[in-house]
């Protein structure tokens, strides 16, 4: 649903609410280098069969897939 891609160094806070999501990979992906932060409701969000709510990543600059850093875990920049 969100993913910080753009490879911009700017911090981005996306929230996350009232999302019925099916038969995925990750509801939300954010640079946690960036400060990127991702807050996800979990009472007024329906999730089946989602792989993660949210992945932390290192975001750079040159363009190239950044590494995943975390999956599914609650951390700062995760928040659900």
């Amino acid at each position: 649903m969100h993913r910080s891609f753009d490879h911009s160094q700017h911090q981005r806070t996306v929230h996350i609410s009232n999302v019925i999501a099916s038969d995925g990979d990750v509801l939300a992906g954010v640079n946690s280098n960036f400060g990127d932060v991702a807050v996800i409701s979990s009472s007024t969000n329906k999730l089946t069969n989602v792989d993660s709510v949210c992945d932390t990543f290192e975001g750079n600059d040159n363009g190239d897939e950044p590494p995943k850093l975390t999956s599914n875990q609650k951390n700062a920049n995760c928040q659900f």
